[in-house]
């Protein structure tokens, strides 16, 4: 299993949901219009800022109507961008396929980046969710002044660190705040809350951003050099502004005026590409990123606790192993469950007994995957085995069995 699909496996059921109201909520009655959804749809991405909505609400607390509503509003509200994008950059490509302007031209693609835009104020408008529209307004509003402070300041390509950092938080780190801020009081945070999450988004958005930096210097091209895009196109990445800081005056010069004059020769990229390295940019710029992880994974640390084993007799328990996610009234978000030894089929079964019990005992209501509720076994991997569900704090929680049954995910969803 790749390392997105186990983030997105504690929402697999609400991304499941979410894909079919985002594809409702983009039709139209205009057949052109509807044709140019559909093929978005269908050529989704990562969807890393829906993913990030869901998690947020998840920690907080519970995914509600409203979590559907904001992971919306941001997707939508993204892909407008990004289809105005590809107009002002001329690109002919977004995710490896044809960008709308290659195959309908500027002009109808302009219009759908409104149209997208329009959905995005109605949506929120229909299901009055103010607040969240809010928020997603103040995302597009960070995004286009970066946008043009960057265009400002690449003109004589003497970005500080200071800018460039400004320039990113708003061009970058802004929507994966909204994201996280968006998850967090579409499940009832606070004041407190919502600005712990947006620094989270924030962490979370430079590190995304200077990862980006880096892996213009990683991924090569064709003849096995590094791509050098962004030296192409003139942009200051954090590598290149460290190396440019620590060189001498006659240095800083040279390559300045390499990348004004003689981005498009495949030598003096190279040489700029070379320059970098050599001069301990990408380090630094590793070492900022592991830094705002670091920051993001506090955030989340500072709302964990751990629990206490639950023992069943006979020498053997479940062990609460890992922190647990609780939201600011202590309740449980998520938690795993580990068996101190391997368990036989038989054995497995006994014990998921028994953890039923002590969840009723707690006044969880208890459901089984199978159809036979009643004598629990081990099912496929991967498929939950067992179910407990809270109907006052709408809260499900789901055992998930691997292998013999040695380790238990258990996820509250």
């Amino acid at each position: 299993m790749g390392t997105l699909d186990t983030i997105k496996r504690p929402i697999k059921q609400e991304m499941s949901i979410f894909d079919d109201r985002f594809r409702s909520y983009l039709s139209s009655r205009v057949p052109l219009v509807d044709r140019v959804m559909n093929y978005m749809v269908k050529r989704k991405g990562k969807q890393l800022r829906p993913i990030l909505v869901f998690l947020s609400a998840k920690i907080q607390g519970s995914v509600t109507d409203a979590t559907y509503v904001g992971a919306s509003l941001v997707e939508i509200m993204h892909t407008a961008t990004l289809v105005h994008d590809d107009v002002v950059d001329d690109a002919d490509q977004r995710r490896g396929f044809f960008s709308i302007n290659a195959l309908w031209k500027n002009k109808i693609a302009v219009l759908i980046g409104d149209y997208l835009l329009s959905k995005v104020l109605l949506l929120a408008v229909e299901t009055k969710e103010y607040t969240l529209l809010e928020h997603v307004s103040g995302a597009v509003k960070a995004m286009s002044e970066g946008e043009l402070l960057q265009i400002e300041k690449a003109r004589k390509l003497d970005i500080t660190e200071e800018v460039y950092f400004e320039i990113i938080q708003q061009k970058t780190a802004s929507l994966l705040e909204t994201c996280c801020v968006v998850g967090a009081a579409s499940a009832g945070g606070n004041e407190d809350d919502i600005d712990k999450f947006r620094m989270l988004g924030r962490h979370l958005g430079l590190a995304f951003q200077i990862k980006d930096d880096l892996f213009d210097f990683e991924r090569v091209n064709l003849t096995g050099e590094p791509a050098g895009i962004d030296i192409k196109e003139q942009k200051m990445t954090l590598p290149l502004i460290h190396a440019l800081q620590e060189a001498d005056d006659k240095t800083r010069r040279y390559i300045i005026r390499t990348i004004k004059k003689h981005h498009d020769r495949p030598k003096k990229v190279k040489e700029v590409v070379d320059f970098v390295r050599q001069s301990g940019g990408l380090e630094y710029a590793r070492t900022k990123m592991i830094w705002h992880i670091d920051q993001a994974k506090e955030i989340l640390q500072e709302n964990s606790k751990t629990l206490k084993n639950i023992n069943f007799g006979n020498g053997t328990s479940y062990a609460f192993r890992k922190r647990s996610l609780v939201d600011h009234d202590g309740r449980l978000v998520s938690i795993n469950i580990w068996s101190k030894k391997n368990l036989s089929l038989s054995q497995a079964t006994a014990y998921l007994k028994k953890t039923r019990k002590y969840f009723e005992s707690l006044d969880h209501k208890t459901v089984y995957a199978q159809e036979n509720w009643s004598d629990p076994v081990l099912v496929k991997k991967n498929l939950p085995c067992i179910r407990f569900v809270d109907p006052d704090k709408r809260v499900v929680i789901e055992m998930d069995p691997r292998g013999q049954g040695s380790i238990y995910n258990v996820f509250i969803t």
